[in-house]
């Protein structure tokens, strides 16, 4: 396609043609008043007639070249027209002053209004070419009369004076283009400082759509800094970090001839000069022309780069305007910066803030959606299983995992206000047992007071570690991070999270973080009232012995228990004698206490694997977990002593002692489910309270 001409450049050959047309009528006026009526036609008739012919066809070129609007003539046909018209106008000025007395003739002076105007037009090159054109053919017409090749011309009103001044004509023409040159020159300096600016900017916005388009990941900055290299002309750019948590400086990215190298260096100490901490500190752009001899950068660290002359300019995020790092533009010799790079760099970085802001941004809010639908996940797995055996594990286990931790610990309040490790993961005994004891000279046990978090990057090099340095030298780990985990109305006790090497824990994970342990408090909240409302619904409510419905439950458990381990169990079924009488002879609250009696009694006999139930009323069972008839008989006569021994208080100083009747069956030997054994027990008590007090019966009759 044709590229199109500007409307402007039409504009202004159309009106260059338009100054011919009033040359040429101007000539054709004072010719005819200088010279006589029957010379004037015959001189310039012809030259007049092609002159005029020659401009109609440049407007009727001039039109078709308005309206074809690029379709049939482009930069081309206009150039070629441009030079054309050059060529022809230095011929009639030739012409003219030819035929306006030659030496003696004003004309010349045209020349320099013509090039005047034709400036713009031309490079400088084609400019003095032209030039130099209409300066031969000047000398050239001067010859041509002076041999006598052509007639003298008539003297007319174009003369200065009667006295030729060709030497004047030439000083002025040669002038013409010295001065004409300089201008040109001038001209182009400033048209060369426009078309950089213009050049820079355009790159300045192709660089920000660029990077808008492709700057996801960190690995798009290698590319962000090549384009920022070209655009000032660097020997080398890079890309800091600041890291507010460890107050440390991180490489982000160099240009590609040197990023593989900048981004196997370390993190800079804490305490060590940078160029990224010096912008930080002073808020503003800091320039080192020799990075050996500069106060905003410690000697060790400029050793790492290949360059003589630096200049650092900070990177604000965006909206916070927080600190995010540094652009270092940097030059191997030494180098001035100029204002006007100065100015450039605010405008690269003005950008660049935007850019990184942008993925900053980006990468928070894909991070914290990562670890929010992460916590989501291990939260909904918590809310799952309310069972204190494998809550503790599962919470401990998911804020490990949550936060990438080596190691973690749960800590409860006790009643006694002491905190005691109910969980740990990757922790030895030794430690947990010290931890316990001297939980609160830990940096972060006195959290629970305040409803707080502590996070502790690297346990070297923080001195609120100082008290408890000696388990930490044990157990090796860098970092760690304390979590409280709180209620509404009392403290529940702390979380623990270690890593192996030290560790910064970013604001993402500290919110999260936080979030779980609020969670996390509100499930071991809900799994306290869902113990205790089970414990409710499973223990009787007198004797606080477990009731008939957690008897049912354990003897299911027991029997898939023996069943797969091959084991037998005793059920001991037991009625008081003599119970109904102290109920009607001192009321029902004096029967009450004495089932707590008898409770107290039975359960101070049995193992702590017995299992003692009140079945109702004055009954009382019990499962026996691999035990056997023998040793079932065994412990029916240690009760039944332990009643007879039991003296009970009762009111007016009234003492009596207790005796109960047992039935015993053994699983599998007497029955094969749940229900049999409850009713071959029951059936083989009823025979015993038949045959008399305190007797035991274990076998069916027959």
């Amino acid at each position: 396609m044709v590229k199109p001409v500007s409307p402007n450049i039409i504009n202004q050959l159309q009106r260059i043609n338009h100054l011919r047309w009033l040359f040429v009528g101007v000539f054709v006026l004072v010719t005819r008043f200088s010279l006589e009526s029957s010379d004037w036609f015959s001189v310039l008739a012809l030259p007049v007639g092609a002159a005029i012919f020659v401009l109609l066809v440049f407007e009727w070129f001039h039109h078709h070249l308005a309206h074809s609007n690029g379709k049939y003539f482009g930069q081309h046909a206009i150039t070629i027209l441009l030079f054309g018209q050059v060529v022809l106008d230095i011929g009639f000025i030739t012409f003219g002053i030819g035929a306006t007395g030659g030496s003696y003739s004003l004309l010349p002076l045209v020349y320099v209004l013509y090039f005047g105007a034709l400036e713009s037009f031309f490079s400088p090159f084609a400019f003095l070419a032209f030039n130099a054109l209409a300066i031969l053919s000047y000398i050239g017409i001067l010859f041509v009369q002076a041999w006598g090749w052509l007639p003298p011309s008539p003297p007319i009103g174009l003369q200065f004076s009667n006295k030729p001044y060709y030497e004047f004509m030439l000083l002025v023409l040669v002038l013409n283009v010295v001065l004409a040159m300089l201008r040109s020159r001038k001209n182009n300096q400033q048209r060369w400082k426009i078309e950089f600016d213009n050049a820079f900017l355009t790159n300045l916005n192709l660089l920000s759509r660029t990077a808008i388009d492709d700057i996801n990941d960190k690995m798009a900055f290698i590319g962000l800094a090549d384009k920022i290299k070209t655009l000032l002309e660097a020997d080398n750019i890079y890309l800091t970090h600041w890291d507010e948590d460890s107050e440390r400086v991180i490489s982000l990215a160099a240009d590609s001839t040197i990023h593989e190298f900048y981004m196997k260096l370390p993190p800079t100490p804490r305490y060590e000069n940078t160029f990224t901490r010096s912008v930080k500190q002073a808020g503003r752009l800091v320039l080192a022309e020799n990075v050996f001899c500069s106060p905003y950068i410690s000697p060790r660290v400029a050793g790492h780069f290949s360059a003589r002359s630096v200049l650092a300019a900070p990177l604000f995020g965006k909206p916070e305007n927080r600190f995010m790092g540094a652009l270092l533009v940097a030059f191997k010799q030494p180098h001035y910066f100029s204002s006007h790079e100065i100015a450039r760099i605010h405008q690269v970085i003005d950008i660049l803030s935007l850019l990184i802001s942008r993925t900053w941004l980006h990468q928070e809010a894909i991070r914290r959606a990562e670890l929010l639908e992460k916590m989501a996940g291990q939260v909904t797995n918590l809310v799952s299983d309310l069972k204190h055996t494998t809550l503790l594990p599962s919470i401990v286990e998911s804020a490990r995992s949550l936060l990438q931790a080596q190691r973690a610990a749960l800590h409860l309040q006790q009643k006694n206000g002491e905190m005691k490790c109910e969980y740990s993961v990757g922790l030895s005994d030794e430690f947990l047992k010290q931890l316990t004891r001297r939980f609160n000279q830990f940096a972060g046990g006195k959290i629970l007071h305040n409803r707080e978090f502590v996070i502790i990057p690297d346990v070297h090099q923080d001195s609120r570690t100082s008290p408890v340095q000696d388990l930490i030298f044990g157990e090796k780990f860098r970092a760690y991070a304390v979590f409280s985990l709180n209620s509404d109305h009392e403290q529940k006790g702390a979380l623990s999270l270690y890593w192996d090497q030290p560790y910064v824990v970013s604001t993402e994970e500290v919110a999260v973080g936080k979030l779980f342990a609020e969670r996390a408090s509100a499930i071991l909240r809900s799994a306290h009232i869902y113990a205790r409302a089970t414990e409710e619904a499973l223990t009787d409510i007198l004797t606080d012995l477990p009731n008939r419905r957690h008897l049912d439950q354990r003897i299911k458990d027991e029997i898939e228990r023996a069943s797969r381990y091959e084991h037998t169990f005793a059920l001991l079924m037991i009625d008081l004698d003599g119970f109904k009488a102290i109920n009607d002879t001192f009321g029902h609250p004096i029967g009450d206490s004495v089932l707590k009696q008898v409770a107290v009694a039975l359960r101070r006999t049995l193992r702590a694997s017995d299992f003692l139930a009140r079945y109702g009323g004055d009954e009382f069972s019990i499962i026996l977990p691999e035990t056997g008839l023998e040793r079932a008989m065994h412990v029916a006569e240690k009760l039944r002593l332990a009643l007879s021994s039991t003296r009970l208080h009762l009111p007016q100083e009234t003492q009596r002692y207790l005796s109960g009747c047992m039935g015993i069956a053994i699983y599998p030997k007497d029955c094969q489910s749940a229900e049999d054994i409850l009713v071959c027990a029951d059936r083989r008590l009823y025979r015993a309270k038949r045959s008399g007090l305190s007797n035991i019966i274990f076998k069916d009759e027959g």
